[in-house]
């Protein structure tokens, strides 16, 4: 094949290329523009307060230059058309109606959050309105006085505590079962007030009475002074609000467990000093007292059974509870 001949083949092989897309390109361009007929033909307004329906029939303004097509169009009947779109849009409706918001589920659901943030405030309610403030100090304060560093470890004494804590506060448990068994057990619905109220006064008497038995009436009037000037004057503990009685009793348990401490302190301190005394008359400079000094501690605590008294101590200063 001489080069001209294949130029030429080149040039019909792009002529017929290019007129194949033309072709391409002009039918998809009519088939649009009968879409768009179709399209513009079904006119449907609707009110949501009247549902009127208007509905053209494509059959007379479509020409899609195809016989069978148009013959199809000609033969849909307007009054399907406006059936077909009644019936979406009652079924539309109906979908919308049968998913209204659960109040019943919104509450359950408020109400499990109310619970989990309840169960999160136990550990401050046990260190604020229970006898573990005093118990813990008083232990801290042992330890030190022993000077045995981390001995007994911090597990240890927190075990203690708690365990203190739960044979104090027992009685006060046992009140407040006794206050709300009757409201739980009734078939009617629970109210949240007559239960906080029923829960809250054992734990006001008793932490009232700590107040009082220690003499720091005064921690309650230091926070009085604090409120708003319109508050009124309590006359009894029962009268003092609780956003005054909870640090007051914070405060005053700080206090006595200090001075329990001191009273703990006091007889190690004078170990020390005269172990401290002994070895500077000796001349052991070198020699640290605590080294004489811890054996001596332990011997006279164990002696004495110190772990008894210390406890003993700490129950009875809760006196009336038990």
């Amino acid at each position: 094949m001489s080069r001209s001949q294949s130029q030429t083949a080149q040039c019909l092989w792009f002529v017929t290329v290019m007129a194949l897309i033309f072709a391409s390109f002009s039918i998809c361009a009519q088939a649009d523009d009968g879409v768009d007929s179709v399209a513009d033909g079904i006119e449907v307004t609707s009110d949501r307060n009247t549902a009127e329906l208007s509905i053209v029939s494509p059959s007379d303004q479509v020409s899609t230059n195809d016989a069978n097509v148009d013959e199809g169009l000609k033969s849909v009947d307007q009054q399907d058309l406006t059936t077909l779109v009644e019936r979406v849009l009652r079924e539309k409706s109906e979908l919308t109606e049968s998913l209204p918001i659960s109040t019943e589920r919104f509450h359950s659901s408020l109400q499990i959050m109310a619970s989990m943030a309840a169960v999160s405030l136990i550990p401050a309610a046990v260190l604020m309105m229970t006898s573990y403030i005093r118990i813990s100090i008083v232990l801290s304060l042992l330890r030190q006085a022993l000077g045995t560093q981390n001995v007994p470890s911090t597990q240890v004494t927190t075990a203690l505590s708690l365990l203190l804590t739960l044979l104090i506060m027992w009685p006060v448990g046992q009140e407040i079962q006794q206050n709300m068994t009757p409201l739980t057990s009734s078939n009617s619905e629970l109210e949240w007030e007559p239960l906080w109220q029923a829960s809250v006064q054992p734990i006001r008497r008793f932490m009232s009475i700590q107040i009082k038995k220690a003499g720091n009436d005064n921690d309650i009037l230091l926070f009085l002074k604090h409120m708003p000037p319109n508050t009124p004057v309590p006359t009894h503990y029962d009268d003092v609000p609780l956003q005054v009685l909870f640090p007051a009793f914070i405060v005053s348990e700080l206090k006595t467990a200090f001075f329990m401490g001191f009273q703990i302190y006091l007889p190690f301190l004078l170990v020390d000093a005269v172990v401290a005394a002994i070895t500077m008359s000796m001349g052991m400079v070198m020699l640290p007292p605590a080294v004489i000094s811890l054996p001596l501690k332990l011997i006279l605590f164990v002696a004495v059974d110190g772990w008894h008294l210390v406890v003993e101590m700490l129950i009875s200063s809760f006196g009336g509870m038990l």
